[in-house]
């Protein structure tokens, strides 16, 4: 596409990419986390980004704004609805069907009898659904949760903090 196109049109998703680009996101995993998209989405609308000329592919997998994509401005249209797109697959359902509290992603691996790389896609694309939260953005597979699971979720170093706390009481309950 021309650069030079004044009347730039982007999807809610493509919007949504950039939107996280400009919050500083660079892998696709966080652009997707922050758009709520799933990965296969996220994907489709960062290369319809780079044809528009708005982003670059960086040397390892990072995606980065250009001088035009931080600065354009556009306009929005919905995207596509695709049927069955709302519903979660079966591997996800059978994700679903076993976090009955928060669970770290390794567990889920080794009770759905999958790799990591696949709950981590499933979870993100149940977080894009609204179904699934995570205890760290950042480490999303430290602990993943049902959204109406009402346990509170401790990020990594929220976790490392409280329990430090607690180490002087224990050890002067040891004496």
């Amino acid at each position: 596409m021309n650069p030079k196109v004044r009347n730039l049109i982007l999807t809610e998703s493509q919007k949504a990419c950039l939107v996280a680009l400009r919050s500083r996101k660079e892998s696709k995993t966080d652009i997707a986390i922050q758009a709520k998209l799933d990965l296969q989405k996220a994907a489709k609308a960062l290369e319809a980004l780079k044809e528009f000329g708005l982003v670059r592919r960086g040397e390892i997998n990072s995606w980065h704004l250009t001088g035009r994509g931080t600065s354009c401005r556009f306009k929005t249209i919905p995207d596509r609805i695709r049927r069955g797109s709302a519903l979660p697959g079966l591997g996800a359902r059978r994700l679903l069907d076993i976090l009955d509290r928060p669970t770290r992603g390794s567990e889920l691996a080794e009770r759905l009898g999958i790799t990591l790389q696949r709950v981590r896609q499933l979870v993100v694309k149940l977080h894009a659904q609204g179904l699934v939260k995570f205890g760290d953005p950042e480490r999303i597979l430290d602990v993943v949760s049902r959204t109406k699971d009402k346990t509170v979720l401790l990020s990594r170093d929220e976790a490392r903090v409280l329990s430090e706390s607690r180490m002087p009481m224990q050890r002067m309950s040891q004496r």
